[in-house]
């Protein structure tokens, strides 16, 4: 439960970050996008989405894994991909629901899903947060979050796989 508000905390700064536009000249690099090639298997892809060469700014990159290392132990790993679309960042959130990310097997009851931004539609944007776990005791965080561009009115969307090992059992304190 405690890495879930974790994992919560990082993704809703990173989508205060892009949102605000604050990463918007570091966005601009040329670099390849992500860490891996295309999204995983387990999860849908919209149509739409366009593969693009947005990095997730190199300060906040740094700042999240550092934070969700130390907070692991180690014991996790963070993977990423970008993508543009011209649908607008409720769309997305609207296309990510729990039925159909249960149906591709994102099963943990305490992931919370999606959840807009008040002005998602325009100018907003809109994070999607989703879990499993293994019976090996690792489990997968998948943050979906989405941001409009305020030059392209593009919606960046970024796709962040975070595993985790050794996931442990929330037992409750001392009464």
């Amino acid at each position: 439960m405690a890495r879930n508000r974790i994992l919560i905390v990082v993704a809703a700064l990173m989508l205060a970050s892009l949102a605000c536009g604050l990463a918007n000249g570091l966005l601009g690099n040329t670099a390849s996008s992500g860490t891996v090639t295309d999204l995983w298997p387990d999860v849908p892809r919209m149509d739409g989405l366009t593969r693009t060469n947005l990095q997730i700014p190199l300060g906040m990159n740094l700042g999240i894994q550092a934070y969700l290392k130390a907070a692991s132990q180690n014991q996790m790993s963070v993977d990423y991909i970008a993508f543009v679309s011209n649908k607008n960042p409720a769309a997305v959130s609207a296309y990510y629901t729990a039925d159909r990310m249960t149906a591709a097997g994102w099963n943990s009851k305490d992931a919370p899903g999606c959840v807009n931004d008040t002005n998602a539609a325009s100018s907003g944007g809109a994070l999607c947060i989703f879990g499993k776990k293994a019976s090996d005791n690792s489990g997968v965080m998948l943050a979906v979050i989405t941001a409009v561009d305020p030059n392209t009115k593009q919606t960046q969307v970024y796709f962040a796989r975070i595993a985790l090992k050794n996931v442990g059992t929330v037992t409750p304190g001392p009464s």
